[in-house]
């Protein structure tokens, strides 16, 4: 494997960013009664109305581990960060709740190796913020395959 200056310098960001965004994002530790969603199915879309639901994901790459050139494919470890808003959670603003009692969008990984989550204790919960705004978080270790040149 080749890595150029420009490549060389993105993975360095990355890992210099990283701990800002892990450590930015908890808005609070409150789970209690006052923080259960109710009445919500988890089933439908906050935007039930036939508009789409906007998500945003990104995905940090937090190690690479390794690297196969002939199988071109990469295994590492990955956080990825999805938000959205959903109204129906406005009056939880500032609590932690179960992933389950929420709805969620679902990700696929394709072509890869099926990477697992890594368990950090906080994986099954999401963070309320103002308006409903929603953010999970979910660590995953596994390989990537690409069918550029790496």
């Amino acid at each position: 494997m080749r890595l150029t200056p420009g490549s060389s310098l993105r993975l360095l960001l990355v890992s210099l960013l990283l701990p800002c965004v892990l450590e930015g994002q908890v808005t609070s530790d409150r789970i209690d009664s006052t923080c259960t969603p109710t009445g919500i199915r988890t089933d439908v879309r906050p935007d039930e109305d036939g508009r789409a639901t906007e998500v945003s994901v990104a995905i940090f790459l937090v190690d690479l581990t390794t690297v196969d050139d002939v199988a071109r494919s990469m295994t590492g470890d990955f956080l990825v960060t999805q938000d959205w808003t959903d109204p129906r959670l406005a009056g939880l603003e500032g609590c932690r709740v179960p992933l389950s009692t929420v709805w969620h969008p679902q990700l696929d990984f394709l072509n890869s190796g099926n990477p697992t989550p890594k368990d950090s204790g906080r994986d099954d919960q999401v963070e309320i913020g103002p308006g409903g705004t929603v953010r999970h978080q979910q660590r995953y270790y596994g390989s990537l395959a690409t069918y550029h040149s790496l």
